[in-house]
């Protein structure tokens, strides 16, 4: 954990310094992501999963219309399913991925508004993430729907370590001062690779997908 708070407190202070020119901004934001699968022979799986995560972003302006942008995020991915094994007996499973995601972002502003101040923008691009912890945890209910028994299992050495995917997103920006610009936009995520391996889930090609709702605030 300690290298992880190290890597994003360098990144913020080198990005501090940067947006010192007025092409680079630096910033941060809140997302409420809803994660899902995606399955073609997978069925029986309660899809969404919501969290609410915040992180860094960062973005160097190539025109006044168009941006290369790099964030650091925190993301949350995982999905749920109920199992009969016995007539009596329901057992829940609760898969959880947790991710260091580094998205990749190309930015075109489509509509200057509010006298230039306000854009309507798209970004596209690509998320590579690095796997920080994979865990189950599981339930067993009784046909009264009491809990019988719980555990819980961190499989980290038994999945793929790093989760590669593309990305689309629309926004409205708007300039607030001479140093603050905020914004609001919803973006779609999916996982190019699969997670399944040969010790979960070996039949079937899981893939990570997610919505994201982003508030966030850059300083110019």
């Amino acid at each position: 954990m300690k290298y992880y708070i190290s890597i994003i407190l360098f990144i913020a202070l080198n990005s501090i310094v940067l947006a010192q020119d007025k092409k680079f901004h630096f910033g941060a934001s809140v997302q409420q992501s809803i994660a899902y699968i995606s399955s073609e022979d997978f069925e029986g799986v309660e899809n969404r999963t919501s969290k609410t995560v915040g992180g860094l972003t960062f973005e160097y302006f190539l025109k006044e219309k168009l941006s290369l942008g790099a964030e650091l995020f925190y993301s949350p991915n995982g999905f749920s399913f109920d199992r009969n094994y016995q007539s009596s007996q329901c057992v829940n499973y609760q898969f959880r991925y947790n991710y260091l995601s580094v998205p990749l972002k190309i930015r075109y502003n489509l509509i200057n508004m509010f006298e230039k101040r306000g854009h309507i923008f798209i970004k596209t691009g690509i998320a590579p993430s690095y796997l920080l912890r994979a865990k189950v945890k599981t339930t067993v209910y009784s046909e009264n729907n009491e809990i019988i028994d719980k555990n819980e299992v961190i499989f980290n050495d038994n999945i793929t370590k790093f989760d590669f995917a593309g990305l689309g997103e629309i926004g409205l920006s708007t300039k607030t001062s001479e140093k603050f610009v905020i914004y609001l936009s919803v973006m779609h995520k999916r996982s190019f690779n699969s997670f399944s391996t040969d010790e979960f889930f070996p039949d079937n090609q899981l893939k990570h997908n997610s919505f994201h709702i982003i508030w966030g605030l850059n300083f110019l």
